[in-house]
């Protein structure tokens, strides 16, 4: 009887044992999962980037605002009047209207809005500068008239650039409103006019007082007449590309 007890309280020992071996790993099995949620619930905290698979639109393909278009206008008008236009800042905008002779100008600058800035001033030969307070893209026109005591001069238009001197390609005589005046009567012996008494006894004298020389513009109660240039030189003005004191 003691015999057969012993071969199967050894087969009980060995079941126990396989059993806690089994819970053991269980037990490892569990300890490993809680341990992989815990990783993942760190990896979702905040303050660690989230990857997400939404486009976005790249800095470069941002939609950028396009410079406003400044206008390029001109006109050749008279070499008398010129005019020239730039831009001073985002709200404001000049004009330069240069003229060779007196007289009285009648300038203007217009916007898109239809308000125009006109200036009416009494001028002498130099430079003269006015001032708008609107963009110089909202401007859509710029003009001027110079008008004198015997005839009439349209400005001309072009914008300004650093350095460069605008050449003005005068206008057609049929634009000028010219007072006919009676032909010079000649004599046989013109006498000269006694002029008052310079270095070469020049004449006509200019509205300075100084002697006219060769290429040099001669007035408008000048044209057809003749001359000395201060070297004594004769000369007449006649029309050469505008009337001018040419070689006799």
């Amino acid at each position: 009887m003691s015999s057969g007890m012993r071969p199967g309280g050894s087969r009980t020992r060995v079941s126990r044992r396989g059993l806690a071996v089994a819970a053991i790993i269980a037990g490892l099995l569990v300890v490993g999962l809680i341990a992989s949620a815990s990783g993942a619930r760190k990896r979702s905290e905040p303050g660690q980037p989230i990857v997400s698979n939404t486009p976005t639109m790249a800095a470069s393909q941002s939609p950028r605002s396009a410079p406003a278009k400044l206008p390029n206008f001109a006109f050749p008008g008279d070499r008398h009047c010129a005019i020239t236009y730039r831009a001073r800042s985002n709200n404001s905008m000049t004009w330069t209207v240069v003229v060779t002779v007196a007289g009285h100008l009648i300038t203007h600058a217009s916007d898109k809005s239809g308000s125009i800035f006109r200036r009416v001033v009494r001028v002498n030969p130099g430079t003269n500068i006015f001032a708008a307070p609107v963009s110089l893209s909202q401007i859509n026109d710029v003009g001027g008239v110079l008008d004198t005591t015997s005839t009439s001069y349209g400005c001309s238009v072009a914008p300004y650039r650093p350095g460069h001197h605008v050449r003005h390609k005068p206008r057609q005589r049929a634009r000028h409103i010219r007072t006919p005046r009676p032909a010079p009567v000649r004599t046989p012996s013109p006498t000269p006019v006694a002029q008052p008494s310079t270095a070469a006894s020049c004449y006509p004298l200019s509205n300075e007082g100084t002697c006219y020389e060769p290429g040099e513009f001669c007035r408008d109660s000048d044209h057809g007449a003749t001359g000395l240039a201060g070297d004594g030189e004769k000369i007449v003005c006649e029309d050469n590309d505008g009337w001018r004191w040419e070689p006799a």
